[in-house]
Order: structure tokens, then sequence, then C-alpha cells
């Protein structure tokens, strides 16, 4: 369940900051 958790929140914080780059950029 570790690694579940890890993995989601791993992708999540990816499609947050993808969505949040092109703002800054």
């Amino acid at each position: 369940m570790k690694w579940m958790k890890l993995a989601f929140l791993a992708g999540l914080s990816l499609s947050l900051w993808g969505t949040a780059t092109p703002i800054y950029v």
C-alpha cells in the first residue's frame, strides 16, 4: 500500500507541476 500511495502522490505532483509550469513560464 505504501508504494501505491507514493506512486499516487508522485503522479499527482507531476500532473500539478505540469499544469502549473506553463502559467509561470
